[in-house]
């Protein structure tokens, strides 16, 4: 913001307005990108944490993995956010079923309790790190 104007004024008067408008469109894009970049940071930040209270490993690897994309420009960002999103809800939703049964497979009576649990926490959790999830991807 400051260097191309100083350059222009040491050539010429038209060189320093110049300098002044690349200046302010450097400084206008890199605040976006900053403010966007942070933006992200802490939407996927709080994503992984609540993530984390579903008690549900699976579900919490499946997620990192695809986190380590990232979308090439913005509107694939807002096309991943959106999968990102119903992803959570469909997750919630259909953990009321599945996780019980994964549990009961895996550890009998006292694994269908587990999942039963599982499967009432992720259904009010779940959709919740879906928004965060899409919120991270569309500021990526």
């Amino acid at each position: 913001f400051f260097y191309e104007p100083a350059s222009g004024l040491v050539q010429s008067p038209r060189d320093f307005v110049l300098g002044v408008g690349k200046g302010s469109s450097s400084l206008v894009k890199n605040s976006v990108v900053g403010i966007f970049g942070t933006a992200s940071k802490i939407t996927g930040t709080l994503g992984k944490g609540v993530a984390h209270l579903t008690f549900d490993r699976d579900y919490v690897r499946e997620r990192e993995r695809h986190g380590r994309e990232k979308p090439k420009h913005f509107g694939e960002g807002m096309v991943w956010g959106a999968k990102e999103l119903t992803t959570g809800f469909k997750k919630g939703i259909t953990g009321i079923i599945t996780s019980p049964l994964d549990g009961a497979k895996k550890e009998g009576v006292g694994g269908f309790v587990k999942g039963m649990g599982k499967g009432v926490i992720g259904v009010a959790v779940k959709p919740g790190v879906g928004l965060f999830d899409m919120a991270t991807r569309t500021t990526q």
